[in-house]
């Protein structure tokens, strides 16, 4: 009896087997609580606007013309979908709700079928390629609650799209990904340095030219398109952006609070441009214009430190064209981003959102590194965020500890190519 018990066990203990379930629970787990956070809270103010969004443009009404819209051109596909199936059945908000929801869970799923079908260039790497789907399921459960009400897993797809389209050789592919990705949200447009530079360092040049000509193109069909509207109208949500203030979760108002919570200053909080902002002062004011310089600064060092990450990899590679270039590829959109957020002057709960196809690649510590950021995300909205609009000690210092470690992130990537370098030379 015990035998037979055994060898009926056993099988299912194998390493193999045991990955291949692991994998499975995550995802039940995934969108488990996924489907809690809807049934229990899934309205927000932001879903709430999409909503009206939908409801004007389906009545009719010429968004950027007739009413102002904060987002670009491509963002209202993803908004006004759900109101069409919601139109005729439901017909509420609650219904626009549900199939927000079903929309955003279908994303999730092609987004990691995506990373699994990218997953094939880490073959040849010292790390194991096994953990990277529930890697990334693993993050879809610590953003659950964000992942359901935002679309930005909508310019993800691109962006994850793009990485694909470079592991199967497709740069025109790449190209239109990235156009359509930076019509929807604008930030992937500061991922064609990284594409152009994958294909200058392996002297692909006719490639490069493909992916250059496929993303131009790509934005100038879209603006063509858009002419009966007035691009003067269209380009009007780049003003909202720049009126913008220091935003209350940006790195430089987490220590401008904890400024205030010591006594050192004075800070009191704005709610206008659709987030919550710090008082426009003398010091917010500098801070701003400095912003711009350091992230320009930070950006060319990322893209020096992207070309070092692949000048270690040739040393360790048969060809330039090998998987281990594919995982540089990873290391320079996620440093890039990382970039970009942390040396932004707005910091959204959502922004974690555009890495959760390319962390999964890294190494096993930068993962758990990221994986705690993202509870502390958590934590710091929706959570505790009546707390921290109060300017209480709590929210304030687990908004320091969540940047501090973005911080810690964004540097152990940027600076292991140097230090790597330097011990070999």
């Amino acid at each position: 009896m015990n035998n037979n018990l055994a060898d009926k066990v056993i099988p299912y203990l194998r390493p193999g087997v045991i990955r291949e379930h692991f994998v499975k629970i995550l995802f039940f787990l995934a969108f488990g609580l996924a489907g809690f956070s809807f049934l229990k809270s899934y309205s927000s103010k932001d879903i709430s606007i999409f909503y009206q969004y939908a409801l004007n443009i389906l009545q009719g009404q010429v968004p950027y013309r007739d009413f102002p819209i904060e987002y670009p051109p491509l963002a209202l596909l993803p908004i006004v979908l759900p109101q069409l199936f919601n139109a005729i059945s439901l017909k509420t908000q609650r219904g626009y709700e549900l199939f927000f929801f079903i929309q955003n869970a279908a994303f999730i799923l092609f987004i990691g079928f995506l990373v699994k079908v990218s997953g094939g260039g880490r073959r040849q790497l010292k790390e194991p390629a096994w953990y990277i789907l529930p890697a990334y399921l693993l993050l879809v459960i610590l953003l659950a609650r964000i992942l359901l009400i935002y679309f930005d897993l909508f310019p993800v797809i691109f962006t994850a799209l793009a990485l694909l389209a470079v592991v199967k050789n497709r740069p025109s592919l790449c190209g239109i990904s990235l156009g359509l990705g930076t019509a929807t949200k604008l930030y992937p447009v500061i991922l064609l340095p990284v594409f152009s530079l994958n294909y200058i360092y392996k002297k692909q040049y006719q490639e490069l030219a493909k992916l250059l000509v496929s993303f131009f193109s790509t934005l100038a069909v879209l603006l063509v398109l858009l002419l009966p509207i007035g691009w003067n109208n269209v380009f009007r949500f780049l003003q909202y952006h720049k009126l913008r203030g220091l935003h209350l979760e940006s790195i430089p108002a987490g220590v401008l609070l904890l400024a205030h919570k010591l006594g050192w200053m004075n800070i009191t909080l704005e709610n206008n441009y659709g987030a919550i902002h710090l008082n426009n002062s003398a010091v917010t004011a500098t801070i701003i214009q400095l912003l711009p310089p350091i992230f320009i600064f930070a950006f060319l060092l990322s893209m020096l430190s992207y070309w070092k990450y692949f000048q270690l990899a040739a040393k360790n590679s048969i060809s330039n064209t090998s998987p281990r270039n594919h995982h540089v590829l990873v290391i320079g959109i996620t440093l890039v981003i990382l970039v970009f957020i942390v040396f932004n002057k707005v910091f959204s709960p959502q922004y974690l959102i555009w890495l959760i196809p390319f962390i999964p690649f890294l190494g096993s510590g930068q993962i758990v590194l990221f994986a705690v950021i993202c509870g502390l995300n958590i934590l710091v909205w929706p959570v505790f965020y009546d707390e921290l609009m109060n300017l209480e000690l709590l929210p304030i210092l687990l908004l320091n500890c969540r940047n501090l470690l973005m911080l810690t992130l964004t540097f152990w990537i940027l600076s292991k190519s140097f230090l790597s370098s330097s011990r070999r030379s």
